[in-house]
């Protein structure tokens, strides 16, 4: 067993087509999962099995991967970065990044590194230094690990051989993971700059039986798609509770609006620490981990006796960032009490009626709300006008009294049609 693990190069420079909007403004390895880059993930992953060196090959937003990572002092990794953007004015595919990062990751035809893409999550997954020992005593070009097919992949890639431990093109095949440990000797020749896909290498592989292939079952997300890292953030994947689960992502031109968790406390914490937002009313969050408490009872979704629905979404702009939340209390007669936060300094964008716009759709396709109330602050006149701009208006004296006001208080109402939108 090697006392030093192979280096890794971790592939980061695709664009992220599907993601957009979200991929706009951030790369997609950046963006978050249960609380921190995707990325990340696999920065703890590789640094806990004993690999110290690390390239990041980028492209698309570059310049976010060192500010967001820095040197990788944090988690005893040292990390360079293979910028094909600024070096070649775009990304390179996959065995084209591969070749142009070649000398920071081996200095011999037979040497060996870990390969993983950044874009898919697989928590469990332990880059074990045996496997990669193991690898370099053998004759291959490359040890691909592979899981069961997807629905967005249902033909798989390759099949592995039982008794050799070889991929072979025969079904049942499977889908791989885009995790493998790869010996230099297969890029030999390609010129740094040359853009290439990695595929034809592993069939020139397969072809020579110099392919090895090992199942991995555990954990494994593509996030493709943002319906995909959505799933991930509102509990799915990670046995959430029922309600949680059936909440959606929601997505606007400029905002992603994520189903709320306990793990947003931290960053949320930062976003409701501006004291702009208590102008009129309530007070910030005492700490992160109240915060983190209240959201947590929260991400049950409903009431101790069931009589209401607790739906609360986080904003996330198309950098990243999140910048406040939208909420939502349904009770058993299909009327809702909505309210929102947003960090002073996204105010006068029209953000907020984006986000209130997005949540009053939601509410009235998969919950049956009725009707929507929302309780203010008289003073509060940017509330106000905003969901006066939406339709809503004074609400009878009647609801008000049943609502328990504070004297300084209004209740204003509103069907949920949108102005505009078909009844």
């Amino acid at each position: 067993m090697p006392t030093v693990q192979p280096p890794a190069l971790i592939l980061a420079a695709g664009r992220g087509e599907r993601m957009r909007p979200l991929t706009d403004g951030c790369p997609k390895p950046l963006l978050q999962v249960r609380g921190k880059a995707l990325i990340e993930w696999h920065l703890e992953a590789l640094a806990t099995a004993g690999v110290r060196q690390v390239v990041i090959n980028t492209a698309w937003l570059e310049d976010q991967f060192p500010a967001a990572l820095g040197n990788g002092a944090r988690w005893g990794l040292t990390i360079r970065y293979s910028t094909e953007g600024r070096d070649h004015g775009g990304a390179l595919e996959t065995a084209g990044g591969i070749a142009k990062a070649l000398p920071w990751l081996a200095s011999r035809s037979g040497d060996s590194f870990w390969v993983v893409s950044g874009d898919v999550f697989l928590p469990g997954f332990a880059f074990a230094d045996a496997d990669a020992a193991a690898f370099a005593h053998t004759h291959e070009l490359a040890l691909l690990w592979l899981v069961a097919n997807a629905p967005h992949h249902p033909q798989g890639d390759f099949g592995i051989d039982p008794a050799s431990g070889l991929a072979r093109a025969a079904p049942p095949r499977r889908t791989w993971a885009s995790v493998g440990l790869f010996r230099a000797e297969m890029f030999a020749g390609i010129t740094p700059g040359t853009r290439l896909p990695l595929r034809p290498l592993l069939d020139a592989a397969l072809a020579q039986s110099r392919l090895g292939a090992r199942p991995w079952d555990g954990a494994w997300t593509d996030v493709g798609t943002i319906e995909r890292l959505a799933t991930l953030n509102h509990g799915d994947a990670a046995g959430g509770p029922a309600l949680g689960r059936s909440m959606h992502a929601l997505v606007t031109p400029r905002l992603h609006l994520e189903p709320q968790l306990a793990s947003h406390a931290a960053a949320m914490f930062e976003v409701l620490s501006d004291p702009a937002i208590y102008a009129h009313e309530n007070a910030p969050p005492i700490s992160p981990e109240w915060l983190q408490e209240r959201y947590r009872k929260l991400e049950t979704r409903r009431s101790a006796d069931g009589t209401e629905q607790w739906l609360n979404w986080v904003l996330r702009g198309v950098g990243g960032d999140l910048l406040g939340c939208v909420q939502a209390t349904v009770e058993a007669d299909g009327c809702a009490f909505v309210a929102y936060e947003l960090a002073s300094a996204h105010w006068g964008r029209g953000l907020a009626a984006e986000a209130v716009t997005a949540m009053f759709e939601e509410l009235q396709a998969r919950y049956q709300v009725h009707t929507l109330l929302a309780v203010i602050k008289r003073s509060n006149l940017r509330s106000r006008r905003l969901l006066e701009g939406l339709g809503f208006a004074a609400a009878p004296a009647d609801e008000a009294r049943r609502a328990g006001l504070e004297p300084d208080e209004d209740l204003m109402q509103r069907a949920t049609t949108l102005p505009g939108a078909a009844p």
